[in-house]
């Protein structure tokens, strides 16, 4: 079961002869906790997370699991103040609660022409100072937007595939920057960045690698033939190889 369900009020204990009260018991009314899901999380009725999975240290190794449906959780706001403080709250403001946020992802153009815009969405959600570095395909050149949310490179004149992708740099720690936030001027203070690499979004250019280069410009053509003549539009410029 993926899911384990306790309806009663979790009881604050020890583990052995550590600290007191550092362990949330739960004993559960539907669903159990299986060997290999420690450190998995212990959610209360606001959907948020209140402790990690150590063990039930009265496990019976001869009794089955459904006969000892009992986890211990280490206590989150105890492991707050034993190091997870800096990761979870590196400004130090104070809040006492924190809501998940949205993964962030690349969005942009599947086809592009000469140019093209690409963004990371949900970067909202992540704390202020944030930094960003792109790397794209070979055949892209860089225009702007390297530190930044956004990222626009422009495309070379003939089709081809291509990708963009982007490392988030997100602070751990007391980092102050000094000044204008850019790559060079941020002071570290107990602090450093951690990289998250974002997976790469790829897209085509013109037709794309697999079509031979059989039309070396786009948006893609439009038109239609009739009787000898071909009519097209919505294009800068074509050419039949």
């Amino acid at each position: 079961m993926k899911i384990s369900i306790d309806n009663d009020i979790a009881t604050s204990v020890a583990w052995h002869n550590g600290q007191a009260n550092s362990h949330w018991r739960v004993n559960y009314d539907d669903g159990v906790v299986e060997h290999g899901s420690s450190g998995s999380p212990l959610f209360d009725y606001n959907h948020k997370i209140i402790g990690q999975l150590h063990g039930n240290q009265n496990y019976n190794h001869s009794l089955t699991y459904c006969e000892q449906p009992i986890g211990e959780y280490g206590r989150f706001d105890v492991s707050w103040n034993n190091g997870l403080a800096p990761f979870l709250d590196p400004n130090n403001t104070g809040a006492i609660t924190i809501n998940t946020i949205k993964k962030p992802y690349i969005s942009g153009p599947s086809n592009i022409c000469s140019q093209g815009t690409f963004s990371i969405k949900n970067a909202s959600d992540l704390p202020p100072y944030t930094r960003y570095e792109w790397t794209h395909s070979s055949n892209l050149t860089y225009v702007s937007g390297q530190n930044t949310t956004q990222y626009k490179v422009n495309a070379p004149n003939y089709s081809s595939d291509a990708w963009v992708q982007a490392k988030i740099l997100y602070p751990v720690g007391n980092v102050t920057p000094f000044g204008v936030p850019s790559a060079t001027d941020t002071i570290f203070l107990d602090g450093h960045y951690d990289t998250i690499p974002l997976p790469k979004k790829y897209f085509t250019i013109g037709l794309g690698a697999t079509t031979g280069n059989e039309i070396s410009d786009c948006p893609p053509l439009e038109g239609f033939f009739y009787e000898l003549g071909l009519y097209a539009f919505s294009r800068n410029y074509y050419s039949w190889k």
